[in-house]
């Protein structure tokens, strides 16, 4: 039983363990394994295996510890767990014992040796924790300039709308390049810096552009931090339960200003793009129901008609749904940009 060698030594484990081995059939006791662990398994009772606990007891457990140079001979020994449990497997395998000279050592324990001398380095000095404490240093201070900038400095009129660099030049200046050896949690900080520096201030009351972006809404950029830090996949309910009512509930509300039923079903795309490819998978579908089952193959023509003034995703989306970009035919408009629906019938 794994309570025969508690609070002994090897020696006399060893002895207890060679008391403990049965005869053989001529009456002769056999030596007792090199392993004082590898006992044989006790017998079966009312026909079911032993716990599990009695084979993670039985487990050879090793572990290494750095001795001092002056040390005779490095060795290797096995650890008897004092006390079974499955909860501190993993805390037993890290326990220091006796190590071997590096050279006698097989490559694979030579290599967990330094693994777990490094480990326990790392918790006698003090290093996990402190680079926990740095980690969420940086976060905070990041964040904190998150909140500065979006509030005040993203907004400021007398501040540039952009401070331009060509590529070759920003690319030095905001220090894009990876490197093999990276940087640590001190750095995050000039990096932010260095982001909010050279980027567009879609905020700033003088900025201007066709595609859009409005600006940032404060509170918004806490829903993002947010939606980050729970990491969620909008898979199914289970995986995103909060996310996934809120986004039915936002669906809902859209859907109704925009005349549907409170049935509305929806989804959310990424942009523009995204969103006129999906209305034209829905139209196709709609107007040709065959092609949610069998594709193209065998239908006839099939065109898509859209502003000449329209973004080129379009075209794109014919390209992606199988169209192809010739099908998606540019219809001319006129002073006001309203498409000239008579042209269609002469294509």
């Amino acid at each position: 039983p794994p309570s025969l060698f508690r609070g002994t030594s090897l020696a006399r484990r060893l002895a207890r363990a060679e008391e403990h081995t049965p005869p053989d059939a001529a009456g002769t006791r056999r030596p007792p394994p090199s392993n004082p662990l590898l006992l044989p398994a006790p017998p079966r009772r009312h026909g079911r295996r032993p716990p599990a606990a009695h084979f993670a007891a039985l487990r050879p457990v090793y572990s290494y510890q750095t001795q001092p140079a002056s040390a005779p001979g490095r060795r290797l020994i096995p650890r008897i767990p004092e006390q079974p449990n499955s909860h501190d497997t993993h805390r037993d395998t890290m326990a220091p014992l006796v190590t071997t000279d590096a050279a006698a050592m097989p490559a694979a324990a030579r290599k967990e040796a330094e693994v777990l001398a490094a480990v326990k380095s790392a918790e006698d000095t003090g290093v996990g924790a402190s680079s926990d404490r740095a980690r969420a240093q940086a976060i905070a201070d990041g964040l904190a300039k998150v909140a500065k900038y979006v509030n005040a400095d993203g907004r400021n009129r007398n501040a540039k709308v952009c401070n331009f660099k060509l590529p070759e030049e920003l690319y030095t200046a905001a220090s894009i390049e990876l490197t093999e050896k990276g940087v640590g949690y001190d750095a995050v900080g000039p990096i932010v810096d260095d982001i909010f520096k050279y980027s567009i201030k879609s905020s700033h009351p003088r900025f201007f552009n066709q595609m859009g972006m409005g600006g940032t809404e404060p509170i918004g950029v806490l829903g993002e931090a947010i939606a980050a830090a729970c990491n969620h996949s909008m898979y199914t309910y289970e995986m995103a339960p909060v996310s996934t009512l809120m986004e039915r509930e936002v669906i809902s509300q859209l859907g109704k200003l925009a005349g549907f039923s409170e049935n509305v079903d929806g989804m959310f795309n990424p942009g523009g793009s995204a969103s006129n490819t999906h209305a034209m998978l829905l139209a196709r579908s709609n107007k040709v129901a065959a092609t949610k089952s069998k594709g193209l193959a065998g239908l006839p023509r099939m065109v898509a008609f859209t502003s000449a003034e329209s973004h080129y995703c379009f075209e794109k989306a014919g390209l992606m749904l199988g169209l192809g970009s010739s099908n998606v035919i540019k219809v001319p408009v006129n002073k006001q940009g309203v498409m000239i629906v008579s042209v269609t019938s002469a294509e």
